[in-house]
């Protein structure tokens, strides 16, 4: 009788940390599913100034949060320019009512160099 109790508790618990696992599984997948449209109309919007696929992800910066985009600009391309342009073509990829404060590209070379840096804050009026 002493053993039953224990048996459904363990059972709650494994079934609260389950669940709570899903939960952060389904959290993830709805961040990504907003960067996924973002990434590829930057890839199409750009394609012949880039080489390969850009990353997108969010960085937390205590309360605010950036949207960091992050790729190789071909080597014949300016890219302080490039990464000014795509700051702003992702500014108007994004909802309006966003969470994001802050929009930063990170470019880099083939050669190595060290990847150039353009961001943004949410512009006032959209």
């Amino acid at each position: 009788m002493t053993k039953t109790p224990l048996a459904i508790g363990a059972i709650g618990v494994a079934g609260c940390v389950l669940l709570s696992l899903m939960m952060k599984q389904l959290v993830g997948e709805q961040q990504s599913r907003g960067e996924v449209p973002v990434r590829r109309s930057l890839e199409a919007g750009f394609r012949e100034q880039i080489v390969g696929r850009l990353a997108v992800h969010e960085e937390q910066d205590g309360d605010r949060v950036m949207l960091v985009v992050q790729g190789q600009a071909r080597a014949d391309v300016d890219r302080r320019a490039l990464a000014d342009r795509m700051v702003q073509a992702t500014w108007q990829l994004l909802p309006a009512q966003t969470a994001i404060a802050q929009v930063q590209v990170r470019l880099r070379d083939a050669v190595g160099q060290e990847p150039v840096a353009a961001w943004s804050a949410r512009p006032r009026a959209r």
